[in-house]
C-alpha cells in the first residue's frame, strides 16, 4: 500500500510537470507567433508608406541611398571623380531594408562596408564595391522638372531609330510643355538596377542649356534618366 501511494505520488508531480510544460511552450509559441505577426505588420506599414507617399509600389529594391547631416543623397551610378584621396572621414554605421529610405544620419539602405567623404561640390562620395561613387541631394529627374522652364530642345526617337540620329524627331513648343506635364505627374520611384536593360522602346535626349543634357529611356514600366532607374506607371508618350 505505501509503495503504491508514492507510485501514485510521483505520477500526479510528472502529470503536473509534463502540464505546466506544456502551458510554457503554448505561452513561448503565442509569444512567437504574436511577435512574428507584429514584424510582418510593421514591415507592411514600411512598404505601404514608401507606396502611399509615392503612389506605387515599389517593383525592385529602392535606389541606393545615404543620409548625412540630415539629408538624403541618392547613388547617380557613376564614379565620383573629383576625389582627391582615397581616406574616408567617416563610415556607416547603420542599415536599413532595400526597400526603405534611410531615416538617421549615417545610415545606408545597402551592404558595407560603405564609407563616405566630407565633400560638398558635385556631390558627396561614397565608397562602397572598392569604388568611390557620387551620390547627390536631387536625382536627375529631380533637377531636370525643376528646371522645366528652361529646357531649350526635347528630340524623340524610337527603338528603331535610336541609332539613327538623323531620324530624330524635334518637339515644338507646345509639345514640350506636354511632356513636361506628362512627366510631372507621374508619380514614380528611384529603383536599384545594377544590369542595364535591353529593348528600350523610347528614347528622348532633353536639353536644359549646352552643358545639362538629360538622356531618357523608357521601357514597360521602367524609365532611365541619366543612369538612374526609375519605376513609373503607365505613360503613353507617343506624339
Amino acid at each position: 500500500m505505501k509503495k503504491f501511494f508514492i507510485l501514485l505520488t510521483v505520477t500526479i508531480i510528472f502529470s503536473a510537470c509534463n502540464t505546466s510544460s506544456i502551458k510554457n511552450n503554448d505561452t513561448n509559441m503565442n509569444k512567437s507567433i504574436s511577435s512574428t505577426t507584429e514584424k510582418v505588420m510593421t514591415t507592411s506599414k514600411e512598404t505601404s508608406s514608401v507606396k502611399n507617399e509615392e503612389g506605387l509600389m515599389p517593383k525592385y529594391p529602392l535606389i541606393r541611398t545615404v543620409m548625412l547631416d540630415n539629408t538624403l543623397y541618392y547613388d547617380m551610378n557613376e564614379m565620383h571623380l573629383k576625389v582627391t584621396c582615397g581616406t574616408p572621414d567617416g563610415e556607416f554605421i547603420y542599415e536599413v531594408s532595400e526597400n526603405e529610405f534611410p531615416k538617421r544620419n549615417e545610415e545606408c539602405n545597402f551592404s558595407g562596408p560603405v564609407k563616405y567623404q566630407v565633400y560638398h561640390n558635385g556631390g558627396r562620395p561614397v565608397y562602397y564595391r572598392e569604388k568611390w561613387m557620387r551620390f547627390c541631394k536631387k536625382t536627375p529627374l529631380q533637377t531636370m522638372l525643376e528646371n522645366s522652364d528652361k529646357i531649350k530642345s526635347i528630340k524623340f526617337r524610337s527603338q528603331e531609330e535610336r541609332f539613327n540620329p538623323k531620324d530624330e524627331i524635334v518637339y515644338d513648343e507646345d509639345e514640350i510643355k506636354n511632356f513636361v506635364a506628362k512627366m510631372k505627374n507621374l508619380k514614380n520611384i528611384p529603383i536599384r538596377m545594377d544590369e542595364e536593360k535591353n529593348g528600350w522602346t523610347k528614347l528622348f535626349t532633353v536639353e536644359i542649356n549646352d552643358d545639362e543634357k538629360y538622356l531618357i529611356s523608357i521601357m514597360d514600366d521602367v524609365m532611365k534618366v541619366n543612369k538612374v532607374y526609375y519605376q513609373i506607371g503607365h505613360i503613353d508618350f507617343d506624339k
